[in-house]
């Protein structure tokens, strides 16, 4: 009986195998078939064509030309290069090196940034309810304070430009430059070529230079600005930074105010390698654990009056503030002794509060 069964078992299986591969064989022949009438459709089509191909008329034109003012794109020498993802794609082999070189020294494009005006407009970013405000005429005077280490010539360029271009010249009374002692040779004679052309161009405008003998710090720096000033709101910026217009404005009236509030404009994001300029949200201010900065959520509040031309509460700042220059004193400015990078946002925080 077992015997039968295997038997049974052995003659279907071999049935099923004969279908499968008669299956196979009629698929197969189908599709040689399907391709070997179109590939006599695709002959007879290219018969069809070949007058039209020998016309004079329909003959294609040299491409020379157009080869000649639209180069092709330069192979990347480093393809995996962050600088090169989403720029410089025509540039030549030994552009390519020094923008590549320039990146690894500095962080961003300097290639570039040497190559952009020193004007350059951008792109207003601003919520629309910002443009229908009005501010007083008595504001305060301003200092702007400019911090800077090994930064790159036309970035410190573009921001005196930036801030002497886009802010009323009745408010800003002077520009401290603090240079943590830089090595950069172009930080030394040809920035100050630069700004005494800017001193000429605007002789009522102070342009105070600060150096240190040593490196000191951020904290350090951004104190000796502040010593420095004479004004009455003091502004201690980076040095890598580009101002928009009708920026000072509201944040004098702030101040104006309330001399007991240390204000930051909303940041916008400034991209490392093609340097175009993106809008950022009003955010807060905040920092983790590990006291590194990081931006958060304002308060519920906040959010229910839907206005973001409106000022948001932040238990730091980060990098850029704006004060009353003697209640920075009254409050200790910043503890000089810090070295590290992002601290002095925290303590500026518990000194105001």
């Amino acid at each position: 009986m077992r015997a039968t069964l295997k038997r049974k078992i052995c003659i279907l299986g071999g049935i099923f195998l004969l279908v499968l591969v008669g299956i196979f064989l009629i698929n197969e022949y189908k599709r040689v078939t399907r391709t070997d009438r179109l590939s006599k459709e695709a002959d007879t089509l290219r018969v069809k064509e070949a007058p039209v191909q020998k016309q004079p008329e329909q003959k294609e034109q040299p491409k020379a030309n157009i080869q000649e003012k639209n180069e092709a794109p330069q192979k990347k020498l480093r393809p995996n290069s962050a600088l090169f993802k989403h720029w410089g794609h025509n540039l030549s082999e030994d552009d390519q090196r020094e923008a590549e070189a320039l990146f690894e020294n500095f962080g961003y494009n300097v290639f570039l940034s040497d190559r952009l005006p020193l004007d350059r407009p951008l792109p207003d970013t601003r919520d629309p309810r910002c443009l229908k405000k009005s501010y007083p005429k008595d504001l305060p005077s301003l200092a702007v304070v400019l911090i800077y280490l090994n930064e790159a010539l036309s970035v410190i360029q573009r921001a005196l430009r930036s801030i002497i271009d886009r802010t009323p010249k009745n408010l800003l009374k002077e520009i401290i430059m603090v240079d943590d002692n830089s090595s950069n040779e172009n930080l030394k004679g040809e920035l100050d070529i630069y700004v005494k052309s800017l001193e000429e161009q605007n002789p009522s405008l102070r342009i105070a230079r600060v150096r240190h003998t040593e490196q000191r710090g951020l904290a350090h720096a951004r104190a000796s600005g502040w010593r420095a000033a004479t004004a009455d709101v003091v502004a201690i910026l980076d040095a890598h930074i580009e101002v928009h217009e009708m920026w000072a404005e509201p944040l004098l009236t702030q101040i104006k105010g309330d001399r007991t509030v240390v204000v930051s404009p909303v940041f916008d994001r400034v991209n490392f390698d093609d340097l175009r300029v993106f809008k950022y949200s009003p955010a807060a201010h905040a920092f983790d654990w590990a006291l590194w900065c990081m931006y958060e959520s304002f308060s519920p509040e906040y959010y229910k009056v839907n206005d973001g031309s409106l000022p948001g509460k932040s238990p730091s700042v980060m990098g850029i503030m704006v004060a009353d220059r003697k209640f920075l004193g009254e409050i200790g400015v910043l503890d000089e002794g810090m070295k590290v990078y992002g601290g002095e946002n925290v303590e500026l925080g518990i000194r105001v509060s």
